[in-house]
């Protein structure tokens, strides 16, 4: 995979991009111009200030450097992401292996509840699901996972229902492996990949829906850091002071595309058909 990638030139920036995003994240106290401010401590007498050589991307409406800010918005915007998607894997993976391994009744079930979570449109679930919880940082992580698990389930199911005509399961069979051995050892792992590229490609669309949900007043509360309770508060200044609504708004939109790209390249690496088009 990793030579494939060096060989994508927009992959390769994207990546960097990535890994970017994550130092920073975790250098913010470090990296930030003023930390405290970035955390949410105000000083009312630089507010709105255009970028300048003290405040490089401006600052906000009451008067907190918007670098440092965004520096530690970082911090629970990509938390969103990656934590979206763990719990999202931890559930629908192993629930997708189970319905298309043992087949019947239990893959109706499974696959009936599914398409009950499914037939909401996700960010609408998300936000009910969001103010029955009320409104934090690890609600938001929960709620979004709660919708994004069947896309998981479905790829895990199909996978399975492949994996298990193949000849080494029924010579699994054959040697007397019991069929929980035989789902652990031999299709998880096989079905593993093409999910796990799957959700490297979908961080960023859930650092967007945890965007989403900040913007809207139920995820990260103010003061505490995140681009989308940022860009809230910018839009009432937009006319004044467009920077403050540009910066976190580039930094939504570059890094959801970043990790767009490198799953979209990850995908092509390790998918033969598609090194064959």
């Amino acid at each position: 995979m990793w030579s494939s990638l060096r060989r994508d030139g927009l992959a390769l920036v994207s990546l960097s991009l990535v890994v970017a995003s994550v130092l920073v994240a975790i250098l913010a106290p470090v990296l930030a111009p003023y930390p405290e401010q970035g955390k949410g401590q105000p000083n009312l007498s630089e507010r709105l200030q255009a970028p300048s050589y003290l405040h490089p991307l401006g600052t906000d409406d009451v008067g907190r450097d918007l670098l440092s800010r965004l520096l530690f918005g970082a911090r629970p915007s990509l938390a969103t992401g990656f934590m979206v998607v763990a719990l999202a894997l931890l559930i629908g993976l192993p629930l997708g292996a189970i319905a298309g391994f043992l087949g019947g009744w239990i893959d109706e079930l499974i696959m009936r509840l599914t398409d009950v979570f499914m037939s909401f449109p996700a960010l609408l679930l998300a936000v009910a699901i969001s103010m029955a919880l009320g409104p934090s940082l690890r609600n938001a992580m929960l709620a979004i996972a709660l919708t994004w698990w069947p896309l998981y389930a479905r790829l895990a199911r199909a996978q399975a229902v492949s994996v298990k005509q193949e000849t080494f399961i029924e010579a699994s069979r054959a040697i007397g492996m019991s069929e929980g051995r035989i789902l652990l050892e031999h299709v998880l792992p096989h079905i593993a990949t093409p999910v796990l590229i799957q959700a490297t490609a979908d961080v960023g669309a859930a650092i967007l829906m945890g965007a989403a949900l900040s913007f809207i007043g139920l995820g990260v509360q103010p003061p505490d850091p995140d681009w989308g309770n940022m860009l809230a508060v910018a839009r009432v200044y937009f006319r004044e002071a467009a920077w403050f609504a540009l910066f976190p708004g580039l930094a939504i939109l570059l890094v959801a595309a970043a990790f767009n790209l490198v799953g979209d390249a990850a995908r092509d690496s390790l998918d033969p058909r598609s090194r064959s088009r």
